[in-house]
């Protein structure tokens, strides 16, 4: 028998949270990243009818660095998140390319990833 009610299972961490708690160790440890976002978005247009944009580059990752000169991609997931092919295709291409391509559920994780890379 579980000794825990399950009034007390711990809630998902939601990727959202992921990113930024990413983008604050980078932070702290001095490597310079920023969020990166693509999608899409509907803008009125002055006529009064809606575009339609489509921006960033499609399975690029949630987060990019640099540092000494190394391009750094982070795909950050939920606990139970799949990354979709395009997403891996990414993350392949920019270990292709002499990138550090990390999947971070965690702030952990990326931390193992970066110093697996010998980035920390």
């Amino acid at each position: 028998m579980n000794p825990r009610p399950s009034i007390f299972k711990k809630a998902p961490i939601p990727e959202n949270a992921i990113v930024k708690s990413c983008l604050d160790y980078l932070s702290v440890m001095q490597i310079f990243a920023w969020r990166n976002n693509t999608g899409v978005a509907r803008p009125k247009r002055a006529d009064g009818s809606f575009g339609f944009v489509k921006f960033g580059y499609v399975g690029s990752s949630d987060i990019f660095a640099l540092h000494d000169g190394r391009f750094i991609a982070i795909e950050c997931k939920a606990e139970k998140g799949r990354l979709s092919q395009d997403q891996i295709s990414f993350l392949d291409r920019v270990r292709f390319e002499g990138g550090i391509a990390i999947v971070a559920r965690s702030v952990d994780d990326l931390a193992k990833g970066l110093k697996e890379a010998k980035v920390i």
